[in-house]
Order: structure tokens, then C-alpha cells, then sequence
């Protein structure tokens, strides 16, 4: 298993959005945030900043982390150019089977073989979705808690196909 440089968080609504902050908060890798709706990019934007600011306000951020952060953060309407160099996916849309399903059928054909695809739902078993690709051990949930730059929680669940090594990864990048 090649080592996560890059993470793609795919949908930019609340939950997207903080991923993706928290991820640049990390400052250990580099992340695209992914919508076809460009206004719904602007406005995570918008969000991340004000949840960036607040986070310095309260002294928990240097200007200069903050500002990091949101550099690290990518936005990008087209799914295949970002997830085509990506270690790890993070497919946060919402709860509707069939717009995961085309998530996922895009992201079969256009990630690497050896990336991590998780979803971030508490509601679909990623059995249901890793049935999209050819490689359901590779899939799992990466189920975050909001607001996700406060509760710094994640469940990590495996299906039943669900290798050890991306279990080990998934674990090891949370």
C-alpha cells in the first residue's frame, strides 16, 4: 500500500467542507474539495474561513496555521482530475443511495487502484457501496462527527470484503 499524499473529500457541504479544514489543519497532506456545484464551493469556502478565524479568535490557531489550512485545500469541479492522483477518498454527499452510486462508479474509474474509498455516511453499510467497484477491499466508512473541526472523532468501519492494510490505513491517516 503506497503511502496518502493526497486526500480527496468529495462533496462540499458541511460535512465536506470540515473534513477538508481539518484535514489542512493537519498540515500533512495536500486536499482537493470536490462538488460540481461551484457556488456550493464557494460557499465552504466561505465557511472554512469563518471556522479558520474563529478557531484563531479563540487561540487555538496561529494566523500563520490558518492560513496554511486553507491553502491546502484545493476546490475542483471535475471528479476524475482530482481523484486521479489521490491516496485517499472521502465521499461525503448526502444520504441518497443512487447520488453515491454515481459518486462511486466515477471514482472506480478514476482513482487509483491502490487508493482508500471511504464514505463518511452513518446510514449506507459500505458493503452496499464498494458493491460499485472492483475492489471492495480497498472500501470503508470513515464516519466523521460534526462539527468535525471540534469533535476530532472518527469511526472507522470495515465491510465485509475490507482488507486489514485499508483498515490499517485509514486508521493510521485519522
Amino acid at each position: 500500500m503506497s503511502e496518502i499524499k493526497r486526500v480527496v473529500v468529495v462533496g462540499a457541504g458541511t460535512m465536506g467542507s470540515q473534513i477538508a479544514l481539518q484535514i489542512g489543519y493537519s498540515g500533512r497532506y495536500a486536499v482537493n474539495l470536490v462538488d460540481a456545484d461551484a457556488a456550493q464551493l464557494e460557499r465552504a469556502t466561505e465557511q472554512n474561513r469563518k471556522l479558520a478565524a474563529r478557531a484563531v479568535e479563540k487561540g487555538r490557531l496561529s494566523d500563520q496555521q490558518a492560513e496554511t489550512a486553507l491553502n491546502a485545500i484545493e476546490n475542483s469541479p471535475d471528479l476524475a482530475r482530482a481523484a486521479a492522483d489521490a491516496g485517499l477518498v472521502i465521499e461525503a454527499v448526502f444520504e441518497n443511495l443512487d447520488v453515491k452510486r454515481e459518486v462511486w462508479e466515477q471514482l472506480e474509474a478514476s482513482a487509483p487502484p491502490d487508493a482508500v474509498l471511504a464514505s463518511n455516511s452513518s446510514t449506507i453499510a459500505v458493503s452496499r457501496l464498494a458493491a460499485f467497484t472492483t475492489r471492495p477491499e480497498r472500501c470503508c466508512n470513515m464516519h466523521f462527527f460534526h462539527p468535525v473541526t471540534v469533535m476530532q472523532l472518527c469511526e472507522v468501519v470495515r465491510g465485509p470484503e475490507t482488507s486489514d492494510a485499508t483498515i490499517e490505513a485509514a486508521v493510521s491517516f485519522v
